[in-house]
């Protein structure tokens, strides 16, 4: 079952979608649920959680907490935020929405149980396959992000103004605990024309924008090239989660991948 499906199941209720913050990738994966939601007509409010905000009583409604690679040993705010939640809101049908989740058991029987009240969608097989041991309603659908066009108006509020041209070439790396700390055999920096982490920089925007070429580790990134048809390639992080996402979902749109 798809998230598209679940909605138009539960679209009589109302939503409260809950994004756990993040950088820019993570805003995507945010308007492209909303689109859906839009599209199917769906009563529901946003809320933006940070780690000083005290989740509130959420009185009936379907939570919808935005899905992303927040499970994992690297950052760990989405599960912690998932069982503020649950303590806020013990009797809600909470949906976890398309997720990647580490592959390091230890490290996930280390984190709050997903309940029988829970809906989880992991966005590619692996975190799928690990989540049959986790939670007994799970589902497999693709990054949310991925129901953004680069012609449609959600699309085009996050890039506001910015047009797209072919100005440089970008080797867009993790500076984080989520980078592999080494490139691959063929490729060198010296070979781009920029090379940062395009999280940590305000230009965001531009610089996938005016890329002519997309060379990256990070999974948003390479969706941001599939989205704009630049010539886009991704390669490994630290864990499974770029390999996964780009066997489910980007070779069929495009991307490349490099060993």
């Amino acid at each position: 079952m798809s998230l598209r499906e679940v909605f138009e199941k539960l679209k009589t209720r109302k939503f409260m979608f809950v994004a756990p913050g993040g950088n820019q990738g993570d805003y995507m994966i945010y308007a492209g649920a909303y689109k859906l939601a839009d599209e199917l007509g769906l009563k529901y409010q946003s809320i933006l959680y940070t780690r000083k905000v005290q989740p509130p009583k959420i009185l009936d409604e379907v939570i919808y907490l935005h899905g992303g690679g927040g499970f994992c040993r690297w950052w760990n705010w989405t599960p912690r935020l998932l069982q503020k939640l649950r303590m806020a809101n013990p009797e809600n049908h909470i949906i976890i929405g398309p997720t990647t989740v580490d592959s390091d058991r230890d490290y996930l029987d280390s984190i709050p149980n997903i309940d029988d009240r829970m809906t989880f969608f992991a966005r590619e097989r692996t975190t799928y396959e690990i989540m049959q041991k986790y939670c007994d309603d799970v589902y497999l659908d693709h990054d949310t992000s991925l129901h953004l066009s680069s012609n449609d108006p959600y699309f085009k509020k996050i890039v506001g103004t910015t047009e797209v041209r072919e100005t440089f070439s970008l080797l867009a790396i993790r500076n984080d605990g989520e980078s592999s700390n080494r490139l691959p055999n063929n490729i060198k920096r010296e070979d781009f024309d920029k090379t940062v982490d395009p999280c940590r920089c305000k230009d965001w925007i531009r610089l996938h924008m005016h890329a002519s070429r997309i060379v990256t580790d990070r999974s948003h990134s390479a969706i941001m090239g599939a989205i704009l048809g630049k010539d886009t390639s991704l390669f490994a992080g630290s864990y499974h989660k770029n390999k996964s996402i780009y066997d489910y979902s980007l070779k069929d749109l495009g991307v490349k991948w490099i060993e």
